[in-house]
């Protein structure tokens, strides 16, 4: 018998930016990744926000505690975790449905920021959903 080790493969899911989308609990999920990338911290606040002219984009941007602004939520620390989260049901429950789904839902987050109205937008792909 001649055995072979299997190394562990690489987690995908964890090297990239991410956000999950619980419907249930109403909390949107930034792992690691996406806090390294966008430099969020606990304590500043995201808005989100949905393209009239194409349902299935969304995007967010984040503004310190001091230019909150209506709408906005604030980021918030897990305990031992580098990933933070925001309670926003509507917000879970509108991007869900636009793609038609109502379940659980990661999708990964663009790399790169978008210029709108000179404010920095980051888009959720949600075309792009983690497996």
């Amino acid at each position: 018998m001649k055995l072979k080790q299997i190394p562990a493969g690489i987690n995908r899911r964890m090297e990239a930016p991410t956000i999950s989308v619980y419907p249930y609990n109403r909390k949107l999920f930034f792992n690691a990744p996406s806090v390294k990338l966008l430099s969020l911290n606990a304590g500043e606040c995201i808005s989100l926000f949905q393209d009239e002219d194409s349902p299935k984009d969304w995007y967010f941007h984040k503004t310190s505690p001091e230019g909150r602004t209506a709408g906005s939520v604030r980021l918030n620390a897990m305990a031992g975790r580098e990933a933070l989260l925001v309670y926003h049901g509507a917000a879970a429950q509108a991007i869900l449905r636009s793609i038609g789904s109502y379940e659980t839902t990661t999708f990964y987050i663009a790399n790169e920021q978008v210029q709108i109205d000179e404010k920095a937008y980051w888009k959720i792909l949600t075309d792009k959903i983690v497996k």
